[in-house]
């Protein structure tokens, strides 16, 4: 029992230091480098009563609050250097682009300026009218699984590889189409193994991640449509992973607003937050992709669901695994390998991603 509790007093300890660390630190005060968007300060965005303003020393979240009491504070708006969202009260708004700390002041594109102001304006009474949503441009990882050596589920000629990588090419064109960035972890027949595919998400800091594949059980009966989201099975906490991310991925001290690099401990609770962060995100993320797969296709639902896949459950931004259907079924396989088919499935998936940003917006 002592040996337990000195133990945590020296975690304790730790934090506490960690803390004031963070809070010494002094944040960058150069101007933004040429060609940097043009961006507007967001106090300047808001009524007076808003004004007061408080920083948090570790997570260095700026905390704006209505009724110019930091004490009995009524409703809050957030912003994190370096992250493309905003907080007000429960909700969280998706910003065009991230947010930057300059000269004691936080700044957002000029873009999201009228987004911004929008939510602090006062309610009155009235029908509601439409608000058009934020025009937003991702960059999106779309993983075909298997490839190579691994040809996933088979049947008879046809390969799961050769489907999951034809629904990925025609879902990419489709993305773009739309203005999104897509990276593939592979665009042809090749092996990549699976920690690696997260790891290019996580890499180059991508807004989702999307992994294709096609279903397989013994009895040759099921059918159906499902998408998985990362489950929250303990060996797999966010603290756990946050600490492996932490080792294993960088954070730009610039972005987050720190004139030097961030501890191993900061970047450990950074890391863990943005990974529930996503969890929460991919169940949201995979319900709009389930819900559009299935009207497109009028296909069997099987739901979404919660799974242990690897390629999920490291990813520090919304991640889903698509299941497009059973190839050990004969009827189904036969569609999965119809192009008819496939366009139903790359427009369902393109729909879910669609709606899912379109409402990300109004959280």
């Amino acid at each position: 029992m002592t040996a337990a509790y000195g133990l945590l007093m020296a975690i304790c300890a730790t934090l506490c230091a960690d803390a004031q660390e963070l809070a010494s630190a002094r944040m960058p005060v150069s101007a933004p480098a040429a060609g940097t968007p043009a961006v507007v300060e967001v106090r300047s965005l808001l009524p007076v009563s808003w004004w007061q303003v408080k920083r948090d020393p570790l997570s260095q979240a700026f905390t704006y609050n209505a009724n110019g009491s930091l004490e009995q504070p009524g409703e809050q708006l957030v912003f994190v250097p370096g992250f493309s969202i905003a907080r007000f009260g429960s909700r969280t708004v998706m910003l065009s682009k991230p947010v930057t700390y300059r000269n004691g002041s936080i700044f957002v594109a000029r873009e999201d300026a009228e987004l911004i102001r929008s939510l602090t304006v006062p309610r009155t009474p009235g029908p509601r009218k439409a608000v058009a949503k934020p025009n937003r441009r991702m960059l999106i990882v779309v993983d075909p699984g298997h490839g190579g050596h691994d040809p996933g589920a088979l049947d008879g000629t046809a390969t799961e590889k050769a489907i999951n990588l034809a629904i990925s090419l025609q879902l990419k064109k489709q993305l773009e189409a739309d203005g999104h960035t897509v990276r593939m972890t592979r665009t042809g027949d090749s092996f990549v193994e699976l920690d690696d595919r997260v790891a290019l998400a996580n890499r180059i800091h991508a807004d989702l991640f999307i992994s294709i594949h096609a279903n397989s059980e013994r009895s040759g009966r099921v059918t159906g449509i499902e998408t998985f989201h990362c489950d929250n099975d303990s060996r797999f906490d966010p603290i756990s992973l946050g600490i492996a991310a932490a080792k294993q991925f960088s954070l730009d001290r610039l972005k987050l607003g720190l004139s030097r690099e961030p501890t191993i401990l900061f970047r450990t609770i950074l890391y863990g937050l943005l990974i529930e962060d996503s969890r929460y995100r991919s169940r949201r993320l995979a319900n709009a992709i389930q819900q559009a797969l299935i009207n497109e296709t009028l296909a069997e639902t099987r739901g979404t669901k919660q799974g242990p896949y690897r390629v999920l459950r490291q990813a520090n931004c919304p991640a889903v695994l698509v299941e497009a259907g059973f190839m050990s079924n004969k009827v189904e396989s036969m569609k999965l390998r119809d192009p008819a088919y496939q366009k139903k499935l790359v427009s369902g998936i393109w729909k879910g991603i669609s709606n899912y940003i379109a409402r990300s917006a109004a959280y």
